[in-house]
């Protein structure tokens, strides 16, 4: 796989900026939400290993958001600016929800460069940079909802074109790993102490042709029997499901989920997932909860796929009742299109 060479952002603290990216492409550390905090380049540069400095968007309240990159550019310096967008949190991001929901700075700036620890806009290579000054916002449009941000890195080099549509889900999956310029930021901060969890979580299919979607609930370090309810109210793809947390498998993790028919060209759904701890418990500090869709392709014979599937199907282990256990070995399991993830995160 290709290395990129130019300013980049991570996808997630395993991205090297090497594309299509391996990992979760929708948790990016280089997003960094501060509230009222401010961060310096020195800080960015002493936590770009971690851990996130992100915290969750206040509203009402201020929020200093910065985006953080690197110059993977091996000959001479290089320039670039920052833009950022908002979306209400989808497991299918499409560029028609956010690509006219720009943030700006409190200066009213769109777009802004990105500077070293030296001050300077030229960035030598291997330079950890961050945007200056901060994006700002203080109100969010709609309080019920937890929002997601998308971060676009522009050069002299690499000018990002933001799609307005896409002609399948498997097209919008190969924009998001092809892209080292662009970065998302799925994350929902979770404050400790709290029993439960209640988000709204966007969805889509603009396939022309139905699929079937696999929901998988992913927790790590969640209290055994976790009550979980999801449920979508559109009369055209009713989900009304509920489940317990069990116990971790050997890997730690907890998995639950379920499979639900998505029609055609169904672009605006919303997945209330709702999250209840035992009597007496709370969420502990370290408590994640990753909700995942992934696409059943029209067709498990890899040969009958078309180009852009092929490209971003993976084999994954599914279990008789529905569960998607991770990547499968050698080439078995179940072909799958991971169209997206919210990761729900209790800071430890």
């Amino acid at each position: 796989m290709p290395s990129y060479q130019d300013i980049y952002v991570r996808d997630n603290f395993g991205d090297t900026g090497v594309f299509p990216s391996t990992g979760v492409p929708y948790m990016s550390p280089d997003i960094i939400p501060l509230q009222s905090g401010t961060l310096s380049v020195e800080q960015a540069i002493s936590t770009y290993g971690g851990p996130d400095q992100g915290k969750h968007i206040l509203n009402p309240g201020l929020n200093n958001i910065y985006i953080r990159a690197k110059n993977l550019q091996p000959g001479g310096t290089e320039t670039g600016t920052a833009s950022l967008y908002f979306a209400k949190t989808s497991l299918v991001m499409l560029p028609d929800t956010w690509r006219n929901n720009q943030l700006l700075t409190s200066a009213g700036q769109s777009s802004v460069s990105f500077v070293n620890a030296s001050g300077s806009t030229n960035l030598n290579p291997n330079d950890i940079a961050l945007s200056s000054p901060a994006f700002f916002w203080s109100s969010v449009p709609d309080p019920t909802w937890s929002h997601c941000l998308v971060a676009i890195v522009n050069t002299p080099n690499t000018v990002v074109t933001i799609p307005a549509r896409f002609a399948s889900n498997a097209a919008y999956v190969q924009w998001v790993q092809n892209n080292p310029a662009v970065a998302w930021r799925n994350i929902i901060i979770v404050p400790n102490g709290q029993a439960n969890v209640i988000k709204n979580v966007e969805f889509s299919n603009q396939d022309s042709v139905p699929h079937y979607f696999y929901f998988s609930l992913t927790a790590r370090n969640c209290p055994l029997n976790t009550a979980v309810t999801m449920q979508c109210t559109h009369q055209s793809c009713p989900i009304n499901w509920n489940g317990t947390i069990p116990a971790p498998d050997p890997n730690g993790n907890q998995i639950i989920g379920f499979q639900n028919s998505v029609p055609a060209g169904f672009l605006s759904g919303s997945l209330a997932m709702s999250a209840t701890a035992p009597s007496g418990q709370t969420f502990p500090r370290g408590m994640t909860l990753d909700l995942m869709a992934y696409q059943v392709p029209a067709s498990q014979l890899f040969d009958e796929l078309d180009e852009i599937e092929r490209d971003v199907v993976r084999h994954y282990e599914v279990t008789e009742d529905h569960l998607v256990k991770g990547l499968a070995k050698d080439g078995g399991g179940k072909m799958l299109i991971k169209l997206g993830q919210v990761n729900f995160v209790v800071p430890a």
